[in-house]
């Protein structure tokens, strides 16, 4: 064609978001290929590059398929295109990528094996048949594997497997599937498995190694398996003596353990599945997913999988491995990280030989290392509305973080530190917004430094260069102490962010809230974090209008005796609120005389905290319950309380049918001038319980009560939007019945991309940041 005819064009288009390491560029050859159009596509630091020449109405076509019908596990965030001079290409090619400057492109998520690659594992004439990191463009890891961007094989831990000719030619044929796979590689040219006993000798290598590690799971063992993320402990889920072992050895008396599967089918022989639970187990993301175990059946899990629980964690097997092994095994299997209760998951051979040698018996790993370690995601399925909620998000859902109807400056980096108890910081650079996996309490030495070591790699990453940075208002916090750091170092004023308002602004921010005009009612409940004027608030109401945050509300201050220690024994909590309502005398069983005589004391002479907290209201209900009154793990009180409450909702089938009369009387016992009071609804609530009231009954009417303070403060402010956050709001009864009573008057917002809990404490501080700064504006539009 002449291309001096005035219809023939050239355009320079530019895509940022999940565009990299996920077969886009394969996808625009083709389409270039097909329409006969010239020109290049390539992978830069802040996205994809396309030159393309044609006809102009070809071009317009070209560019509008291209950013609506791209891969479906990429995401166009971005898109824009200007006219260029025409160079006269005669075809179309790939161009190697540039690694020029700061990097902006999206980091993107580890995904689970596809479909295809499945078939291929399965198929004996394929070359890749029984191969156990088989992938392609459309799966395996991403993010677990990057050290620089952007994301090309020479950038990753697969650059030392260097392909074979077979695998070469897949890379280079652009019709096939595996056209720029990063982790292409077959049996002839990839990674090896070994496996070992504890003490780092006796190695076998090869495919021998899945079924004789296989073996030592059926016979009782504990093998330690390197995954995607991290090595995680694999042991048969029906032996009680070896999760008895697990839990003395890895220090995890109650907390549940995760189970993965095969396939659907097994699955549903263990729990209770709806479509939507359904649709989660097999997402590309493959979760942890809590829900209903099965009643009465033959079950292939010990009730020691779960001590004490009605739920299951639950997952499909995601990698090519841990299909392969539990094709062998047979069995659901426990798939619990490889850590000692507290401390981060292991990735590296050495580290399991040496700190978790005395639990595992063998040790089933591969020659491929991981750079960014990653826990498994949890997800739980509310009982009734089977709406999904983070409990942690981790591996194949972190670091993106999609915020399409906000634009952040694409000049400045901002750095948000979060929380402590669940350790996580979020990223804004080049517009972009990254949110860590979870990194653990960083109350644990090597929680701590294994979340220096992640906040160091996005430094090495993004070369950044910050702007400001924020930091949570507790002076004690590490991620505090840590943010102080290095605002002193970089010589920047840091920004502080009350807890309670970072998780209001992290809830705004998910569900587009931050410049409605409408007032917004935050519910934010949790179990601790520092106040503006030095108590320990949790059970918070802010009123949100004009981009201003304001503290309209929050639960009666009670004694908090001890502090951390409360939080581990609910009968402190227990005593402190009886105490306050003039009951406390009900409580003295649960305590030694000497207990009881010192902390009455320290009562009396007001040695405590002052506490607004609903996670230690939910402690106090588990103690007078009869439940726990030492707690072994995080939230082991109000899951109990939960649980007790769901059995008594779901007694009625569904929440249409429950007596709601037997219950009426709760509204009465609410009164909220000035603050909410405890008293009226705790002397009842002791007096239920004096009377041998169902504990199932006493723990759903607490839920009760709580959902209608709800109501009754957004009726008393006139306000239409509610938006909750903050870690009781994991319990997904309380998500229902709000769900329930609310839909037909309010509406309500939940967290989305993010948990309740204080995982989006650092989204909530970045967002508050931006917005102060003036880093944020709204709907930023493709162009």
């Amino acid at each position: 064609m002449d291309t001096k005819d005035r219809s023939f064009s050239a355009w320079h288009l530019h895509l940022r978001g999940k565009v990299q390491g996920v077969g886009f560029r394969p996808f625009v050859y083709r389409l270039a290929k097909e329409k006969k159009l010239g020109g290049w596509v390539s992978n830069d630091t802040d996205g994809v590059h396309i030159y393309v020449e044609g006809e102009k109405e070809k071009l317009q076509d070209f560019y509008l398929f291209v950013i609506t019908h791209y891969p479906p596990i990429a995401l166009v965030t971005e898109s824009s295109y200007q006219e260029v001079p025409v160079q006269g290409y005669k075809d179309f090619f790939i161009k190697e990528s540039l690694k020029e400057g700061s990097s902006s492109v999206l980091l993107l998520p580890d995904l689970d094996v596809c479909e295809q690659c499945i078939q291929e594992l399965h198929c004996p004439t394929d070359r890749r048949y029984g191969y156990p990191f088989i992938t392609c463009t459309q799966c395996g890891p991403r993010y677990s594997i990057i050290f620089a961007l952007p994301y090309d094989r020479q950038r990753t831990s697969m650059e030392p497997f260097k392909m074979c000719e077979d695998c070469q030619r897949e890379y280079q044929n652009p019709l096939d599937r595996r056209f720029f796979s990063q982790t292409n590689s077959c049996k002839k040219c990839g990674i090896e498995l070994s496996l070992s006993d504890n003490l780092k000798t006796n190695f076998s290598y090869g495919e021998q190694t899945i079924n004789q590690a296989a073996e030592a799971i059926l016979k009782g063992e504990i093998v330690a398996v390197k995954g995607i993320g991290g090595f995680l402990l694999i042991a048969d889920a029906g032996n009680e003596q070896t999760l008895k072992r697990l839990r003395e050895k890895k220090k995890r008396p109650h907390k549940p353990f995760a189970l993965m599967f095969l396939d659907i089918q097994s699955v549903k022989k263990e729990v209770e599945l709806s479509d939507e639970d359904q649709k989660l187990l097999n997402s590309r993301s493959k979760p942890i997913v809590i829900l209903d175990r099965k009643k009465g059946n033959h079950s292939l899990v010990s009730q020691l999988v779960a001590p004490g629980q009605d739920t299951l964690g639950v997952m499909l097997a995601y990698s090519p491995l841990h299909i392969l092994l539990l094709e062998h095994v047979g069995k659901p299997v426990v798939a619990t990280s490889a850590n000692i209760s507290g401390s981060p998951i292991l990735s590296m051979d050495q580290e399991i030989y040496t700190r978790l040698g005395h639990l595992v018996d063998k040790v089933l790993s591969h020659n491929r290392q991981i750079i960014v370690a990653q826990d498994d995601s949890v997800v739980i399925s509310s009982p009734f509305y089977k709406q999904p909620i983070f409990l942690r998000r981790s591996r194949s859902y972190a670091p993106f973080y999609a915020h399409e109807n906000l634009r952040l400056d694409k000049k400045i980096s901002l750095l948000a530190l979060g929380a402590d108890q669940k350790g996580c910081f979020s990223l804004c650079h080049e517009g972009n917004i990254y949110v860590s996996q979870y990194l653990g309490s960083l109350q644990n030495f090597e929680s701590e430094e294994n979340y220096k070591k992640q906040l160091n790699y996005y430094f090495l990453l993004f070369n950044l260069d910050l702007n400001s940075l924020a930091i949570d208002l507790h002076p004690a916090y590490r991620s505090t102490e840590i943010g102080l750091s290095l605002a002193a170092e970089r010589k920047i004023t840091p920004f502080y962010v009350q807890h309670h308002k970072a998780h209001f602004w992290a809830v705004l921010a998910e569900n587009d809230l931050i410049y409605d005009l409408e007032p917004i009612l935050g519910v934010i409940w949790d179990g601790t974090g520092f106040g503006e004027d030095g108590a320990i608030w949790g059970g918070e109401f802010f009123l949100y209008q004009n981009g201003k945050m304001n503290r309209i509300k929050h639960f009666s201050y009670y004694p908090l005796l001890l502090g951390d220690k409360t939080i581990k024994e609910p009968r402190l909590s227990a005593l402190g609120i009886l105490w306050k309502v003039g009951k406390e005398s009900l409580l003295k069983e649960k305590f030694s005389s000497s207990e009881w005589h010192t902390y009455l004391k320290l009562l009396n002479l007001k040695h405590y905290f002052l506490c607004s907290s609903v996670g230690r209201l939910f402690d106090c209900v588990c103690s007078m319950l009869g439940g726990y009154d030492l707690s072994t793990f995080e939230g082991q009180a109000a899951m109990e309380v939960q649980k007790l409450a769901t059995r008594y909702a779901k007694s009625f089938g569904s929440l249409d049918c429950l007596p709601w009369e037997r219950f009426a009387f709760i509204k009465k016992l609410i009164r909220t001038q000035p603050q909410i009071s405890l008293n009226d609804f705790f002397v009842w609530f002791t007096e239920a319980v004096n009377n041998h009231w169902p504990k199932e009954q006493l723990a759903f009417g607490f839920h009760y009560w709580l959902c209608w303070i709800i109501i009754q403060i957004a009726s008393a402010f006139c306000v239409k939007k509610i938006a909750v956050s903050g870690g009781v709001f994991q319990n997904a009864l309380l998500v229902d019945l709000l769900r329930f009573f609310c839909t037909k008057d309010f509406e309500l917002y939940f967290h989305r991309q993010l948990s309740p809990n204080d995982e989006n404490i650092s989204l909530g501080q970045l967002i508050a940041l931006a917005h102060e700064k003036k880093f944020l504006q709204r709907n930023y539009k493709n162009t």
